[in-house]
């Protein structure tokens, strides 16, 4: 194991075992650029000492291509990411020149993984099935996606993350340097905070283990050194446990020290929980002003119509004061280059309180709509297997008026549903004796149970 030495504000350890393997075929590499930090993690492939040649060219072409290049701003983005493209071109193409200089070599390929620590954000390029992670608080933020055969399918959805791990196909890649393929690197802009620990690791190590509990002990341990040393270790006791011919096995793991200018955005499960939240909140409001859109309700009851408008009146106003409270504390939280998560939760709880007050009337109001759509079904049902007599067409007819009130405090396709209800209990055949009128009072049950 090795202390990564850089004058970037970070802290960085390094290790790679030959594992079971012939040969370590793994090759790592960092230097400090005008524009920040460089690391790279590689794993080579091909017969021999190719794959050990590839994965060197691989590093030491990276670094040459951000020795060499041209000054440019460090906060330009754009100018960056071109950079991070241009140079795994040029190691690409190295790999491509020395299988045809060196026939020997023809073949040979390599996974990468490089990360430029900048201070305006970390720039994350990868080919192949080694992975960057980025940890934050013990839990996962970011992982590379794997240029494979069962990275493919995970992200169709047909193998989960541990499927694929232990999938015979694992190995199959479907990008490398040196490869056929055109497409070559994806790129990922990465904001960071203080004590984020990122992590660069070829297959040997994430495919050894199960991603929680390789995430737990990146994550957990007190010092860099700790977790990438107790990583290292585990994963070459499992390998020799399983018979000692398990892959080469490499890892760099950094933690920051500052945060970076591109700030965090929020979480996405934060974003959406809140987002729903909202958007339950506007719904039950416009159900409220829905049912007091009703003429007949407001004419018959106005004292209460105005009370309940006053009363969804106060609800809004606190609805808005709540979500500009909220809005005030991400923009906070963004400033301090953090994610409060603490402080999301609070908003949460409260929102969600807000929400069980002003669906209250709401759940009234739906409990009495089921309860006079059951009474219609159970009329409705009696009345199916009845012959034509008084009894049944007075029953009609308080059928009809019943699905009226439906209408009045139901949704607009509901009101459709009510409309169409009333038009076929008003035909000729609702009106014959027992089985021969079944199917239409079936219908009509069949147009009640749809209304909302």
């Amino acid at each position: 194991m090795g202390r990564i030495v850089s004058n970037f504000p970070l802290e960085g350890y390094c290790d790679s075992l030959i594992g079971g393997r012939k040969e370590n075929q793994d090759s790592l590499g960092f230097i400090d650029t005008q524009w920040g930090h460089l690391a790279l993690v590689c794993d080579g492939m091909g017969g021999g000492p190719s794959g050990k040649l590839a994965s060197h060219i691989a590093v030491e072409k990276m670094k040459e291509a951000f020795t060499t290049a041209e000054s440019i701003d460090a906060d330009d983005s754009q100018s960056i990411e071109e950079l991070m493209h241009e140079a795994v071109k040029q190691a690409h193409q190295a790999i491509i020149d020395e299988g045809i200089a060196f026939p020997q070599h023809q073949g040979m390929g390599s996974t990468l993984t490089a990360v430029l620590f900048s201070d305006y954000a970390a720039f994350i390029a990868h080919v192949g099935d080694s992975r960057v992670y980025l940890i934050r608080g013990g839990q996962k933020v970011f992982c590379t996606a794997d240029h494979s055969w069962v990275g493919e399918k995970v992200r169709n959805g047909e193998l989960s993350e541990e499927q694929a791990r232990l999938s015979a196909q694992s190995n199959i890649i479907t990008r490398c340097l040196g490869g056929k393929s055109d497409l070559l690197a994806d790129v990922d802009v990465l904001p960071y905070v203080k004590g984020d620990r990122i992590a660069l690791c070829t297959d040997g190590i994430w495919g050894a283990l199960p991603e929680k509990e390789l995430l737990k002990r990146l994550a957990n341990a007190k010092s860099v050194a700790n977790a990438v040393e107790s990583t290292v270790i585990l994963v070459d006791e499992v390998g020799r446990k399983e018979g000692n011919h398990h892959d080469n096995l490499t890892v760099s793991l950094y933690e920051m020290h500052q945060n970076s200018k591109l700030k965090p955005k929020m979480s996405k499960k934060s974003t959406i929980a809140i987002v729903v939240l909202l958007a339950c909140l506007a719904a039950s409001a416009c159900f409220n002003y829905s049912l007091l859109n009703d003429k007949r309700s407001a004419q018959q009851n106005s004292a209460q119509a105005s009370k309940t408008i006053d009363s969804l009146n106060a609800q809004i106003k606190n609805y808005s004061q709540t979500v500009e409270k909220m809005k005030n504390t991400l923009e906070e939280s963004k400033k301090k280059g953090v994610q409060d998560s603490e402080t999301i939760k609070s908003l949460i709880r409260a929102l969600q309180l807000q929400a069980q007050d002003s669906t209250a009337s709401s759940n009234a109001e739906a409990d009495d709509i089921t309860a006079l759509k059951d009474e219609v079904l159970q009329m409705l049902n009696k009345a199916k297997g009845m012959n034509e007599t008084p009894q049944r067409k007075t029953m009609r007819l308080e059928i009809e008026k019943k699905i009226n009130q439906l209408s009045a405090r139901a949704s607009a396709s509901g009101k459709q549903n009510c409309l169409k209800a009333v038009q076929e209990l008003k035909k000729q055949v609702a009106t014959r004796n027992g089985a021969a009128c079944n199917h239409q009072y079936e219908s009509i049950i069949s147009l009640v149970n749809t209304i909302k």
